[in-house]
């Protein structure tokens, strides 16, 4: 019915009406497209897809380009982010030991 969404349409079918849509929709989209986006492993039936034509795609975009990082930047980081754990695990240590050495366990 005009007006109406497609969910209030499918709400007022059958199970049976339903099913038959369903199974016309694989048939003209082909099933191998409707699976695609199901994982594996997952136990259910892909009931509605969208299908999108793109006519244009950059795949440069500097939008959609992860800025890159020197990885020897990123090594000395990497060290000097461990150093400041084991100098705070060092610290956690003595006040332990201060502690249970003053009698407060």
């Amino acid at each position: 019915m005009p007006g109406q969404s497609n969910e209030r349409q499918l709400g007022s079918q059958s199970s049976d009406q339903q099913l038959d849509e369903c199974a016309q929709f694989r048939r003209f989209l082909g099933a191998a497209l409707v699976e695609r986006p199901m994982p594996r492993d997952y136990n259910a039936r892909c009931d509605q897809a969208i299908m999108f034509s793109v006519k244009a795609w950059d795949a440069n975009c500097p939008r959609h380009i992860p800025r890159r990082l020197d990885a020897d930047a990123v090594h000395v980081a990497i060290e000097e982010r461990d150093q400041r754990i084991a100098e705070l695990e060092a610290e956690i240590t003595e006040l332990k030991a201060a502690r249970i050495a003053a009698g407060k366990s």
